[in-house]
Order: C-alpha cells, then sequence, then structure tokens
C-alpha cells in the first residue's frame, strides 16, 4: 500500500510538472476518484454521480492509471528534450570558446624599435602591421605637444613620421603606437627616436664647454683656497715642537691631497655626464660630482638641508640632500660637490610629481654665492 501510494503521489507531482495548469486539474481528477474509491464515502460517491455499475467503476480506476502511464511517458520525454537543448548549449559554448580562441593576435613587425632624424630633426620609421587601426601618442613631456603621424603606405606596411627639432635638449624621444585590433584585441609598441639634429650636438657641444670652463673655475678656486688653508696651517704648527710640526705637515699634505683628487674627479663626471644621462638611469650613482646653479627651492629639517638646483637657467633640476645647515636660500648661486644617488622623486606645488637627478652633500663642500 505504501508504494502504491508513494506511485500516486510520484504520479500527481509529474503531471504538475510536465502539464501545468492540465496536470494540476487531472491530478486533483486522481485524487477525488482515489478517495471516492477506497474512501468510506464509496457508497455516497456512487450514488450521486451515478457510478454504481461495473464499468464505471472500472474506468474510476483505469482513467488514473492510465494518466499515471500519461504522467510518466511525459516526464521522460520531457527529460530527453532538456537533455538534447543541454548538449545543444554546450556545444555552441564549446564553438564560441574555439572561435575566440582562434582568433589571431595583432601581427606588428620592424626593423628595429630605434628611429633616428637627420640634421633638421626630422624622422621617418616603418613598420608592418595588420591591425583595423593605429594610433600614435607623444610620451615624452605632457607640456610639449605632439609632432608625429602614422600613414598607411601599402597593404600592411606603415610610416611614423614626425619632428623633434623642438627637443634640442633631449638626447632621444619616445612616441607610443596603440594597435587595435578584432574584438577589442589591443597591442602597444613604443619608438624610440634618437635626436641626431645639428641643434641637439650644438646643445650638447655647449654643455661640454660651460662645464669644462666651470671645472676650470672650480679648480681655480681650489687652489688658491687650498694653498691659503696651507699658509695657515704652517703658521699655527710654527710653534710646536719640531717633531710634532713635521709629522702634522705631512697629515695635512695627504688630507688636501685626497681631497683635490676627489674634486678633480667631480668636475671631470661633471663634465662628461650630461643632464640627460643622469635623468635616463642611476648607473652612475655613488660617483663623484660637481655642480653650480640656481636654488629653485629649499628646505630644512632635522638638520638636514634640501636644496632642488636648476644647474642651467632651463629648469633642468637636481635634488641636493645637505648633511648639516648652510646660509643657502631660493635663488642662491651654489657651487657643491658631492656623490650622486638614485634619481629622487617629489610632489610638485600643482599636484603632480616629478622625478629629478640627486646628490647628497656636506655642508662644508657647499659654496653659497
Amino acid at each position: 500500500m505504501k508504494r502504491l501510494l508513494g506511485l500516486v503521489a510520484l504520479t500527481l507531482v509529474l503531471l504538475v510538472v510536465d502539464f501545468k495548469v492540465v496536470g494540476f486539474l487531472l491530478a486533483v481528477i486522481i485524487v477525488f476518484a482515489g478517495l471516492a474509491y477506497f474512501g468510506d464515502k464509496r457508497e455516497l460517491f456512487a450514488k450521486v454521480f451515478n457510478i454504481d455499475k461495473k464499468p464505471v467503476r472500472y474506468a474510476a480506476i483505469a482513467v488514473p492509471v492510465v494518466l499515471l502511464m500519461v504522467a510518466i511517458v511525459g516526464g521522460i520525454h520531457n527529460h530527453a528534450v532538456a537533455a538534447h537543448e543541454a548538449a545543444v548549449e554546450q556545444k555552441r559554448e564549446a564553438k564560441q570558446a574555439a572561435d575566440k580562441s582562434a582568433l589571431q593576435a595583432i601581427k606588428f613587425s620592424a626593423t628595429n624599435m630605434v628611429a633616428k632624424t637627420d640634421a633638421k630633426g626630422k624622422f621617418t620609421y616603418r613598420f608592418t602591421a595588420d591591425a583595423k587601426q593605429i594610433d600614435v601618442d607623444f610620451t615624452q613631456a605632457e607640456t610639449e605637444a605632439m609632432n608625429a603621424s602614422v600613414k598607411k603606405v601599402g597593404h600592411h606596411s606603415y610610416e611614423l613620421t614626425g619632428d623633434i627639432a623642438k627637443f634640442a635638449k633631449s638626447d632621444d624621444v619616445s612616441y607610443t603606437l596603440y594597435l587595435d585590433g578584432e574584438r577589442k584585441q589591443e597591442k602597444k609598441e613604443t619608438i624610440t627616436v634618437e635626436n641626431l639634429s645639428d641643434a641637439h650636438e650644438k646643445f650638447v657641444a655647449d654643455r661640454k664647454a660651460a662645464a669644462a670652463a666651470s671645472a676650470s673655475k672650480a679648480a681655480s678656486e681650489s687652489a688658491a683656497s687650498e694653498s691659503a688653508r696651507k699658509a695657515s696651517s704652517e703658521a699655527r704648527k710654527a710653534s710646536i715642537a719640531a717633531s710634532v710640526a713635521a709629522s702634522s705637515s705631512q697629515a695635512a699634505a695627504a688630507s688636501a691631497s685626497s681631497v683635490a683628487a676627489k674634486q678633480q674627479a667631480a668636475d671631470n663626471n661633471a663634465a662628461n655626464y650630461s643632464y640627460a644621462m643622469l635623468m635616463k638611469s642611476d648607473d652612475h650613482s655613488g660617483e663623484p660630482y660637481h655642480l653650480t646653479g640656481t636654488v629653485f627651492q629649499a628646505d630644512s629639517e632635522d638638520g638636514i638641508e634640501s636644496l632642488l638646483v636648476d644647474i642651467d637657467g632651463d629648469a633642468d633640476l637636481v635634488e641636493v640632500m645637505v648633511n648639516g645647515s648652510t646660509n643657502a636660500v631660493e635663488d642662491s648661486t651654489v657651487s657643491i660637490y658631492g656623490k650622486l644617488t638614485d634619481r629622487y622623486s617629489y610632489d610638485t606645488k600643482i599636484g603632480g610629481s616629478n622625478t629629478v637627478p640627486a646628490m647628497v652633500a656636506s655642508s662644508d663642500d657647499v659654496t653659497v654665492q
């Protein structure tokens, strides 16, 4: 009996699931017929509905059985349909994944990633690509306007042309190519344009000459200062015993020679290392360096002075951390011997940021004019 009741309950559920409203009505008929036939009120039900004859009774039993079979068959059919739809959907998703994986990446080809200018600062860079659209952007400095464009010269051949004459103080300028392909594919290539213009070569030559002149002047001043220091030292040592005076004189001469050698090395590096070289990398960190310029910004905290120095009056800035105190203020002209360190990044007054070469120095090596 329990199995029969379970089968009937399953039938009712299948009818409702498979046939919705119609199934619900059939389920009500089955329940009503079952209660009437197996319940205590079977005779009353027979009188009301006139089903006391055997054929009607047989029909009351047969109809639920037939509906049960219909519900089972319908459930099996719907399950098969659902399985088929799931298989079709799985194949469709697999095809989409295959199509996506088969999508070829954007192709880019060039002899190298460096272009060179002519004497007037103009350049032409050739490459091949299969992108739908190619844009170019200038990445050297946000304050300068971009002066380059991409032109199609063949089926997949392009030319990037431009003019960097205005960047006489830069060793090179960078441009970024943005290549757009199918289905939002993107590719980015950076092209470096080497500055071989006459204006840039003149700028480099002038800077070397200025550095050499500054080094010569500093060497002369250093020699004069050293001579005066030696004379004063010898005068003070005159009253000391001969043996002690001789020993002190030898130590002072050795120290003076070491200082002069370091200052000469700093002067040589200042003549050979351009500002653009120091902006590019930290390769010269730890080496001696000599700079002269105008104090752009001065701050002091906990016995350390921070001087931002403009070395050529053209906003080429160097950050100098001085151990000790000086009388340097904004717009002071300074001459500083020190040691190069890694480049320094700081926040600007207008809310941006900037990265400049940096060095450290002792307050004794800072001359304020």
